[in-house]
């Protein structure tokens, strides 16, 4: 199962206090929910063809940027930061699964690389973005299932830049450079229709309809402290695979990777037909790229608090996951 990875729902992970806490009777019976949902599902099964789409958005952004600062000493330094870089590279490539029996839709799966964060009511619960988008599809589908799978977005965010508004924003502004800003609700909204506008161009296109003829699994499993020493040595990455073959796949992590691991899944796994997402399972740290350590962002050594993470990454961990990759690819074809 993959999370949305919504900032404003209940926390359902352990052992990442200072996130949230969970409260036990809602993570019972959301999963009993699920549970029952898949079993009585298994018992209605019918044939059925899928419809496989591409699309491009331009909603996110990347969130790291270098830059001259005041850091907390008073001191002037050069460092990689949590701030708004309009030119920074970005995965703005969309992936759709829609699922039809008897000439219906019965289910729709979408894929993009965003995290959703930006909701400016920060006490309301909401599905953000992907929840939107569940709504405008409905629209047009009807009532089916929308499952939205969070693509590798640990380094980008939603493009939304709100104006200065008070004089402290201004000062900071001057003294840190660039900065995130809250979006008021009607420019959030804004930013959430017109992707929903994109999301539903793809659904309006043509498409190519598959008849899937079996199903394969491979997963490949390896400790963290691999990558970074000091970890706990029980904690393990898991990279799972699922093709339906003749139709489409899907690779995915219990971490947040950055955009560019999509990259590397396709030189190494082929691009066709390929969805990516990263929070499966119980998500336990971010990936960087290996050329990012230097920069020390938030995505390399700002998260551990976070997350509970007490491990550093190490210089050679890019090359150690391109053989996890590769094993990965060798599963699959055996």
């Amino acid at each position: 199962l993959g999370a949305t990875h919504t900032h404003f729902a209940p926390m359902v992970q352990e052992g990442m206090p200072v996130l949230g806490t969970v409260d036990s009777e809602y993570l019972n019976l959301i999963s009993e929910r699920i549970a029952e949902l898949i079993l009585r599902l298994r018992q209605e099964l019918r044939p059925a063809a899928i419809r496989y789409s591409e699309g491009m958005a331009d909603h996110s952004m990347n969130r790291r940027l270098m830059r001259w600062r005041i850091n907390k000493k008073g001191r002037l330094e050069h460092c990689e930061g949590y701030a708004p870089n309009p030119t920074g590279p970005r995965d703005e490539s969309m992936r759709m699964v829609e699922v039809l029996a008897g000439g219906s839709t019965i289910g729709i799966v979408w894929n993009y690389a965003c995290h959703p964060t930006a909701y400016p009511n920060r006490l309301h619960v909401s599905a953000e973005f992907p929840g939107v988008v569940r709504s405008r599809l409905r629209g047009e589908a009807g009532a089916v299932p929308i499952l939205y799978f969070q693509g590798f977005s640990g380094d980008v965010r939603p493009r939304l830049l709100a104006p200065l508004k008070t004089l402290q924003e201004f000062v900071l502004r001057v003294l840190q450079g660039p900065l995130f800003g809250k979006p008021s609700l009607a420019e959030w909204e804004s930013w959430a229709s017109s992707l929903s506008d994109a999301v539903l161009k793809m659904y309006k296109t043509e498409g190519a309809v598959l008849n899937v003829n079996g199903i394969r699994f491979a997963n490949v499993a390896f400790p963290v402290a691999d990558i970074a020493p000091g970890h706990n040595p029980n904690d393990l990455f898991e990279v799972q695979y699922v093709e339906f073959m003749n139709g489409f796949r899907f690779v995915g992590w219990n971490a947040e990777l950055v955009h560019g691991y999509r990259n590397m899944m396709t030189r190494i796994l082929g691009e066709e037909r390929l969805l990516t997402a990263g929070c499966l399972d119980q998500t336990l740290a971010y990936i960087p790229l290996e050329e990012m350590l230097p920069g020390r962002g938030y995505e390399v050594e700002g998260f551990h608090d976070n997350f509970a993470f007490s491990g550093k990454y190490a210089t050679g961990m890019n090359a150690k996951l391109e053989k996890v990759v590769q094993e990965l690819a060798r599963k699959i074809q055996r």
